[in-house]
Formats: structure tokens, C-alpha cells, sequence
């Protein structure tokens, strides 16, 4: 239902690819129109390490899934890898700090809405769709709040010990 929201241009949908082999049409039928896809190595053995438990195959089988034939003659059109190019983009934010073109937010699991990757700023939408007289236009009001809260910047240092607040693997997308 969140692509049907008025005004909305574009929803994303961050994820690992774990269960994109078995998502990834279901995810296109209900408007999700571009992934975001994060491998943390195209080596299988290092891939399994890092991540602890991942199967680099079954990832690349989602996003096989993602990019079948017929995917993109849907209601949505999933952006993917080219046929003759291949494009990788790096997050630099210490030598880049675009947070002011940012328009990106995420919800993770426990239904906080994270404004930042970079700080802490969030709201509790699982608080509001918990409520005994909850009606929808509370859960559009604390968006709305929310996004107008945004940080214009994030506070990366380049300081030794980098402190780690929260997880990526915790975030969500």
C-alpha cells in the first residue's frame, strides 16, 4: 500500500537479496520499483564469512529473479545490472557529504523510521500503528514529522575508533 501513496515518485527497497529468489515478483506487484541490492563479496567463500551464514548463490538467484524476462513489463520496472556494462557506485561520505540531495529513508524491523544512516534520528512508527485508537492518518502524521526532522548532514569523523551505534545488519531497508 506505500506505493499507492499520493506523490510518491519512486519506492526503493534496500535489502541483502537473501529471499529475493522468492520475493522478487511479489515485491514488483506491489510497487517496488527499483532494489538496492548490497553484496559484501562476489567471492562465494569470502561472501559466506563476512556475512556468517549468506549464500552468494542464492543471492544471485534473486537477482536473477529480479531481472527475469517479463520483469520489467510489470506494474514496475526493476533497474538492473546491463547486459554489456556493469555499474558500481561507492558511497564516499567523508570526501562527499551529500546528505543535503538526500531523500532516502529506512524502516527497519521494529518499525522505527531511520531519517540518517549517518545519526540516530528516527521515530517509532510501530509505537503509532500500536496505538488502541490508531487510524491511519496518525501513521501518515509521524512520516510526515519525521521527514521534516531530517538531518541536512551527517557527522562522520575520521577518528580511529569509529563508534558503532547501530548494525547494518539491524537497520533494515
Amino acid at each position: 500500500r506505500v506505493a499507492e501513496l499520493p506523490g510518491l515518485e519512486l519506492l526503493a527497497l534496500t535489502t541483502n537479496g537473501s529471499q529475493l529468489h522468492r520475493l522478487a515478483a511479489p515485491l514488483r506487484d506491489g510497487g517496488v520499483s527499483r532494489l538496492n541490492i548490497s553484496l559484501d563479496s562476489l567471492n562465494p567463500r569470502k561472501f559466506r564469512h563476512l556475512t556468517r551464514h549468506g549464500n552468494l548463490d542464492q543471492v544471485i538467484a534473486g537477482i536473477d529473479a529480479a531481472v527475469a524476462p517479463g520483469a520489467a513489463d510489470g506494474p514496475a520496472r526493476f533497474y538492473h545490472l546491463g547486459d554489456s556494462a556493469t555499474r558500481v557506485g561507492f558511497i564516499s561520505p567523508h570526501s562527499d557529504n551529500f546528505c543535503h540531495l538526500c531523500n532516502r529513508v529506512r524502516v527497519t524491523v521494529e518499525g522505527r523510521l531511520l531519517l540518517c544512516l549517518g545519526n540516530e534520528h528516527s521515530a517509532d512508527l510501530r509505537a503509532v500503528l500500536r496505538q488502541p485508537d490508531y487510524h491511519r492518518d496518525q501513521l501518515k502524521m509521524a512520516i510526515v514529522e519525521a521527514v521534516a526532522r531530517k538531518p541536512e548532514r551527517h557527522h562522520f569523523d575520521h577518528g580511529p575508533e569509529p563508534q558503532v551505534l547501530r548494525f547494518m545488519n539491524t537497520t533494515g531497508g
